[in-house]
């Protein structure tokens, strides 16, 4: 094939057609270098009909962004369900799962005092399980080991050895194993009534053996507080029926009612301040941190560029449009989180919802941020999910902030989410207004990281305009 376009090239034919198409190109040039005159009302007309062909004022650029971005949000039914159904499903997962308490636990019980019954049940139907009161006021104590298994509502496996029912523990089919000793109603009987005189067994025989697996440290905390106050209520319910003071019976400190908030608190009451919060900044960021990659990518952004719309245009009109879709998310959390699970409010609620609000639009530009910073979405992704974490782990959601190292400290109050979230939890647990430092402190840091994420937002869109 090379040989015959050779062997063409230097045929006259071809040398005839390449002498034709020097001499028409030097033609074309010597008529451009000639000046055209045109008519002047020609030209003005022209120029005014293309005006009125092209022109469009920045309200209709901005309309027809709107209208591109709400089709676009419309025709994807995984983003619908993406706005409405994730805020649903976390919401209900979280007040579910969080909070409650632990169900189904089972300890094992070595009580020496039932003889040859079996169980507590087997004990009850023959033999006293509370103080009798004598005349002389005095007491006899029976079956108090049963009084007081009877209280707990963990179910209860009986075993005659003590390395048997540790055995269970240790592997997993009890959480915890109660021990009594033979005379153990007999002893604490002694132990009250000769108080500094007790013998050394006397006070050994009256103590209640526990042993629980603590690898677990939520259920071990919560069989502990059951427990102690199981064996109050029995201590207070035997001085009553000696005709003794119950106080007798109390440890000597009084709690009184607290200043704020309730005893035996829901767990996930305390968490709820944060999962609002963080909720909304993140689901916030999901829906903005690839959109701008997206329009690069599939050649939106440059067709905008070149009908004439700015930067600034089309960073204003996806806030509006992805606003509207944050609002819908923040509408749906609050509802199910005040309405539903009756969540506590001390506070304001208009408060509340401007907060949330606030945190959401800052979760957005944050979202804006990532999508202006990178160049692919793979990146963009590995830098919201990265900043995951560090939000949850440093917010004080999970943790009390005061737990943490003082430097770590001050980098988590420099967090977007930190001083919202305590903000968040005074005025819902403390009823605290706006006008407290505590709470409109929080407007300003999320206000400020507001102002610098959309600042470098339009900083990075302008850069890489000029560069393009």
């Amino acid at each position: 094939m090379s040989i015959n376009i050779r062997l063409l090239i230097r045929t006259p034919e071809y040398k005839c057609c390449l002498f034709q198409a020097d001499t028409l190109l030097d033609s074309i040039m010597e008529q451009e270098k000639e000046p055209q005159v045109i008519p002047h009302i020609d030209t003005i007309s022209s120029e005014q009909g293309n005006r009125r062909k092209f022109h469009t004022s920045s309200s209709q650029r901005m309309r027809a962004l709107l209208i591109k971005n709400f089709n676009r949000i419309s025709r994807h039914l995984g983003g619908l369900f993406f706005i409405f159904g994730f805020p649903v499903l976390e919401v209900v997962i979280f007040f579910l799962a969080i909070g409650g308490d632990p169900k189904g636990l089972k300890l094992a019980v070595v009580d020496e005092e039932l003889g040859n019954f079996t169980s507590c049940m087997q004990y009850s139907f023959f033999n006293p399980t509370e103080p009798i009161l004598h005349k002389d006021e005095t007491c006899d104590f029976h079956g108090l080991s049963c009084n007081y298994l009877n209280r707990i509502n963990q179910s209860k496996e009986y075993y005659h050895d003590v390395e048997k029912a540790i055995e269970s523990v240790k592997k997993g089919a009890t959480v915890g194993m109660l021990h009594f000793h033979r005379n153990f109603s007999r002893q604490l009987q002694l132990r009250l009534d000769d108080g500094k005189d007790a013998s050394n067994t006397t006070i050994e025989e009256s103590e209640l053996g526990v042993h629980l697996d603590m690898s677990n440290r939520q259920i071990g905390f919560f069989l502990e507080k059951n427990l102690l106050q199981a064996y109050l209520d029995l201590a207070q319910d035997v001085m009553r029926a000696c005709n003794q003071s119950t106080k007798l019976a109390q440890v000597p400190m009084q709690f009184n009612d607290p200043v704020y908030g309730v005893n035996d608190e829901n767990y996930a009451v305390f968490m709820a301040p944060g999962l609002i919060m963080s909720l909304i900044f993140f689901l916030a960021t999901s829906l903005t941190s690839s959109i701008l990659i997206t329009e690069r990518n599939e050649g939106v952004w440059d067709r905008s560029i070149v009908a004439g719309v700015t930067t600034t245009e089309i960073l204003i009109a996806h806030i509006i449009s992805q606003m509207v879709c944050m609002l819908m998310q923040m509408t749906i959390i609050l509802i199910l989180a005040f309405w539903a699970f009756d969540v506590p409010c001390v506070g304001n609620m208009v408060t509340v919802t401007v907060m949330v609000g606030l945190q959401g639009f800052c979760g957005m530009c944050f979202g804006f941020l990532v999508s202006t910073t990178c160049d692919n979405l793979t990146t963009a992704n590995y830098f919201s999910l990265g900043s995951f974490y560090p939000y949850i782990f440093l917010c004080g959601m999970l943790w009390p902030l005061e737990g943490m190292p003082e430097l770590l400290r001050v980098v988590a109050f420099c967090l977007p989410g930190t001083v919202p979230i305590v903000s968040m939890h005074d005025i819902l647990r403390r009823g605290k207004s706006i006008l407290d430092s505590q709470v409109y402190s929080g407007f300003l840091i999320t206000i400020l990281w507001i102002l610098l994420e959309c600042g470098f937002c339009i900083f990075i869109l302008k850069l890489k305009s000029k560069k393009t």
